[in-house]
């Protein structure tokens, strides 16, 4: 995941997302993140999911949270998203994203 903060509140950025243990996904998309408080920050986003081995792109419009730790110069970030899937069953993902600042 990478951010580019415009502003306090707001960022914008994009995502690669991979799954394995028999799940075997991968998304690539963009994202408008908001902060509206602390370390709170809420994801929107479009991209597309890819299925190894299926060979179809399906594509994706992403809502989620976060939640950013700041350690250092850096965050780790347990993370929430839903994806909502063209044609296909929806894909909810946790996971922790971990951040550097430069």
């Amino acid at each position: 995941e990478y951010e580019y903060r415009i502003s306090d509140l707001v960022g914008v950025g994009g995502f690669i997302d991979g799954t394995f243990g028999g799940f075997d996904l991968a998304a690539i998309g963009v994202v408008a993140n908001f902060h509206p408080a602390g370390g709170w920050k809420v994801i929107t986003g479009v991209g597309v999911e890819r299925k190894t081995g299926d060979g179809k792109n399906k594509t994706l419009v992403r809502v989620g949270g976060a939640y950013e730790f700041h350690v250092g110069n850096g965050t780790i970030s347990p993370t929430v998203a839903y994806d909502f899937l063209e044609n296909s069953k929806d894909v909810f993902y946790v996971g922790v994203a971990i951040g550097f600042e430069f």
